[in-house]
């Protein structure tokens, strides 16, 4: 037998007040996240109106000077680690020459920023280039179809091979 505590109404047929559904306390049991591996390089919390990116600098221990200079040459410009203190920690374990330099360097990679405005022009740029790319990659693969029958045709490249003496 169910009990009268079950339903939403007293003896009398009335119903029974209840508390507001907002007032009732709920333990929602939330899932845990899956463990992961950490990042390998730190994140540095947003800025409004930046985009930070880790730019290589060295490699195997060699500098990597023509990347750098790219990227700078880009509008990427390296962040000083005085306007990055979370990073302090990371800066601390990674003494090199471009730390001593007073950049911010994990793992042969410098932290650098682009105002957002050039961020997305750069990245217009590039997919308009791959718009393109892939255009011509598309067009050049319907030149080498059949227009009757739509099935590409294939150019009959065939080499002989002679074995024998050479004529001297």
């Amino acid at each position: 037998m169910i009990g009268r505590e079950n339903f939403p109404w007293d003896e009398q047929g009335h119903e029974a007040e209840r508390a507001p559904r907002a007032a009732e306390t709920r333990h929602v049991e939330q899932r845990r996240e899956a463990w992961k591996p950490a990042s390998k390089l730190p994140d540095p919390n947003p800025r409004e109106g930046w985009v930070h990116r880790w730019i290589r600098v060295s490699i195997f221990g060699e500098v990597d000077a023509n990347n750098f200079s790219q990227a700078r040459r880009e509008g990427w410009e390296p962040c000083r680690p005085d306007e990055y203190p979370e990073l302090q920690l990371e800066m601390s374990l990674n003494a090199s020459q471009f730390a001593a330099n007073g950049l911010i360097e994990v793992g042969g990679l410098v932290l650098c920023r682009m105002p957002q405005e050039v961020a997305a022009q750069r990245e217009a740029y590039y997919e308009e280039e791959n718009r393109r790319i892939n255009e011509g990659v598309d067009n050049n693969f319907l030149q080498n179809r059949d227009a009757r029958t739509g099935m590409r045709t294939v150019a009959n490249r065939q080499t002989r091979e002679t074995s024998g003496s050479t004529p001297a």
